[in-house]
């Protein structure tokens, strides 16, 4: 299940006359425990924790066993990781937690970045490969890439 924007699920985020989270929230919750048992896994994303940890509580927050976090505040990032690491991060980095092999690591990681000239070049050889006929577009870039370099060289 891909939950996209989790903190905008307005049904998730209301809670009751006793300001405990309403049916959805606790159904998602509830989704979060049982699924992996049945195969039902969760992948979700957020701009912010405080939205999440109000309608499913830490309880159901502890339920997603690897996290990922950019920059965040301190706050959060004491809520989310256990720690306030993710609030000194510098752009284009992350720190992952993963807690689903019996203990808890965090490794911080770059979790994006642009393909270099060779990379893209090894990209549209093997996409030239799955696609017969198509093979001299993806060898003439290819060549093109690499005379570029040569180029760049000199």
């Amino acid at each position: 299940l891909v939950v996209p924007g989790l903190d905008r699920f307005e049904t998730l985020l209301e809670t009751d006359d006793y300001d405990d989270p309403a049916a959805g929230a606790k159904e998602f919750t509830r989704l979060l425990a049982m699924g992996p048992a049945v195969g039902i896994h969760v992948l979700a994303w957020a701009s912010a924790f405080a939205p999440i940890e109000q309608a499913i509580r830490r309880r159901g927050a502890s339920s997603f066993g690897i996290r990922v976090a950019l920059q965040i505040d301190e706050d959060e990032s004491n809520a989310f990781l256990g720690s306030p690491i993710a609030r000194r991060l510098a752009p284009n980095r992350a720190y992952l937690k993963d807690t689903t092999r019996g203990g808890e690591v965090t490794t911080k990681f770059k979790p994006y970045s642009t393909p270099s000239d060779a990379d893209m070049a090894s990209i549209q050889l093997s996409l030239a490969a799955r696609a017969p006929g198509r093979a001299n577009v993806a060898w003439a870039a290819a060549g093109a890439a690499g005379e570029s370099q040569e180029g760049s060289s000199r």
